[in-house]
């Protein structure tokens, strides 16, 4: 049976007037039995891949399983538990909590486990489709262009590159800045608590012999350490994504200049 490190969970969607665009955010997860909390910091456990075939449908969603994750001896974190009772309400909570555009659709959640090498373990994933109408931000006025984006910053307790990470949130709504085009401390200050809300969603956190943790962490290759995200970091200014940018199909308007 093969090992993963760490679970990958990437939630996806598209704008409504160009849903040709994607857009993604992804959180990885160290999965782990214990019965006191884990290490803020550390060695990822490992933990087997279990083969499922799961398909349930719920009301707001469907849900397709490939895998469990065998955290322990007896010990089973079963995936479409996880992405029904949690991953799925937390998609939500991204959009509501993050100033989202009512542009942006959410169209579903994957999960994946990943080994040591980055890869995804025996290509198993679990995944949840949102039905029909799609969710969408909340905030109803013109969106940001696609590749501007909010940046969170993820704090941990490791020191150095191996500590930080970020994600790019889908578009806000313009309604949101400042008349100098930034971001003022109470948007910030909305959006930093809104992203810690949907990591805290997200997160498998019992007590007890026997517990099944999920948390949210940071790590890098070769994948084998990890930093627990304690908080959220959000500046005032809008970042730009360049590989989003340099993506994008330019419409052009182009005049003739007359002299004399």
């Amino acid at each position: 049976m093969a090992q993963a490190t760490h679970a990958y969970v990437v939630f996806h969607g598209s704008f409504l007037d160009h849903p040709e665009e994607y857009w993604q955010v992804g959180v990885r997860f160290h999965l782990l039995v214990s019965a006191t909390a884990p290490d803020l910091s550390g060695t990822l456990s490992l933990w087997d891949v279990e083969a499922a075939d799961v398909a349930r449908d719920e009301t707001d969603w469907t849900i397709s399983s490939l895998f469990n994750a065998k955290v322990g001896i007896t010990d089973v974190i079963a995936v479409d538990d996880w992405l029904n009772d949690q991953l799925g309400p937390a998609g939500l909570l991204l959009l509501s909590g993050t100033y989202t555009s009512s542009q942006v659709n959410l169209h579903g959640i994957k999960v994946s486990p990943i080994n040591g090498a980055g890869h995804v373990v025996e290509l198993r994933t679990s995944q949840l489709a949102y039905k029909s109408p799609l969710p969408h931000g909340p905030t109803d006025v013109p969106m940001l262009p696609a590749e501007c984006s909010v940046a969170v910053s993820w704090k941990t307790p490791v020191i150095g590159r191996k500590g930080r990470g970020r994600i790019y949130l889908p578009p806000t709504g313009s309604a949101i800045l400042s008349e100098d085009g930034n971001l003022a401390t109470a948007q910030t200050s909305h959006i930093a608590a809104g992203a810690v809300a949907f990591l805290e969603a997200c997160a498998i956190t019992p007590t007890g012999p026997g517990a099944h943790w999920a948390l949210p962490v940071v790590t890098g290759q070769p994948y084998l350490n990890y930093g627990q995200i304690l908080a959220a970091s959000v500046g005032s200014v809008v970042d730009s994504q360049r590989r989003r940018r340099r993506s994008l199909v330019e419409v052009r308007s182009t005049v003739a200049a007359t002299y004399g």
